[in-house]
């Protein structure tokens, strides 16, 4: 699949996206600071990881997430519902 690049220029920042598929890149360049963030959705599980790199003066700084967003949790079950 050809990735999909969108360029949005804000008030003193430029956000670039780029989607491939599952995987959502987003790059925010302000002034010499630059923000990527990576969403992976794995739909089978419904797994999302959430990543971001901040680079700020030659210091990289890494965090990942990951949200488990599972539709059956937390639902109430027919089977006790029932009188």
């Amino acid at each position: 699949m050809a990735p999909v690049v969108a360029v949005v220029a804000v008030v003193g920042a430029v956000v670039v996206v780029v989607v491939v598929g599952d995987v959502v890149v987003v790059v925010v360049v302000v002034g010499a600071v630059v923000v990527v963030v990576v969403v992976v959705v794995v739909v089978v599980v419904r797994v999302v990881v959430v990543g971001a790199v901040v680079v700020v003066g030659g210091v990289v700084v890494v965090t990942v997430r990951v949200v488990v967003t599972d539709a059956g949790v937390g639902r109430p079950c027919a089977s006790w519902m029932m009188p």
